[in-house]
């Protein structure tokens, strides 16, 4: 076990790969910020020391007794439970679905910003309401506003991202005459504002709770979610066209598949994240 000691007045300098120290009279000088440290740190199963200067009933010499509380003796926790995340994001799905014939007047908008910007508010509202220990590291009254703050940038994301994905796509510019030739300019749209959503999203949710996710966990998640949506896509695609003059796929289901697909894939990628992170210590 490594031996890393890290001062508790500096938490920003705090390898959070090796036991933090902390000293039981600092404890009682400073109650509420300890609390608040540590909760965070056993948010991340942070091995830590207590040590006390206080003699016990087996050592009157006033030596210095350690109680060591390590994660490599207990299992390691994730900042999301994700089995209450799962089945709320299916919850989420349902409401999705019978929202699909909901529009804003046309007088607001001719563009359907509410369905875009309601992807974005349910699956944010499901990783907050699935939050690990969000207590110890944000008051009563400050986690609120903090958790409001994240699922509103994440649905103005959400409804921003087509508009995103239509400028972004100029980098298929190279291969455009190919795509118009193939019928496929629809899909470099959407895989498009499927990478920038991704990783919008990717970077608040590090941001605001998953502090701990790196390069490669960007990669992950970038990966799966244009997967999931290209997948997506050619699934429906195998249903178009028409019999007897109908069309074979209704068309209020595929922005729901595409959704839910996508949603899948973004919180799948964070729970890799997660657990390849642990694996990793």
């Amino acid at each position: 076990m490594h031996q890393g000691f890290a001062c508790i007045n500096a938490p920003d300098r705090i390898n959070l790969r090796r036991p933090l120290r902390v000293d039981f009279e600092l404890v009682l000088r400073r109650p509420i910020e300890t609390a608040a440290l540590i909760g965070h740190l056993r948010a991340c199963w942070t091995p830590i020391w207590v040590t006390s200067g206080l003699p016990t009933s087996q050592d009157l010499g006033g030596a210095e007794r350690t109680s060591i509380w390590s994660c490599y003796n207990v299992l390691a926790m994730k900042v999301i439970r994700y089995g209450l995340h799962f089945a709320t994001l299916a919850v989420a799905a349902v409401i999705f679905w019978l929202a699909k014939d909901l529009y804003l007047p046309y007088w607001i908008s001719n563009f359907d910003f509410f369905h875009y910007a309601l992807m974005g508010a349910l699956h944010a509202t499901c990783i907050v309401v699935s939050l690990r220990d969000h207590r110890a590291t944000h008051s009563i009254i400050a986690f609120p506003i903090y958790a409001l703050c994240f699922i509103m940038l994440i649905t103005i994301l959400s409804a921003a991202t087509p508009i995103l994905g239509l400028w972004g796509s100029i980098v298929w510019a190279p291969l455009g005459d190919i795509l118009r030739e193939k019928h496929l300019g629809g899909y470099s749209i959407l895989l498009t504002g499927s990478a920038i959503g991704a990783s919008g999203y990717w970077l608040l949710a590090r941001l605001f709770w998953l502090k701990s996710l790196r390069r490669v966990d960007w990669l992950r998640t970038l990966s799966l979610c244009v997967t999931a949506t290209l997948l997506a896509e050619l699934a429906l695609g195998m249903f178009d066209g028409y019999v007897r003059g109908a069309p074979k796929l209704n068309a209020d289901i595929i922005s729901p598949v595409l959704t839910v697909a996508w949603w899948f894939a973004f919180s799948i990628s964070l729970y890799w994240s997660e657990v390849s992170e642990q694996a990793d210590k």
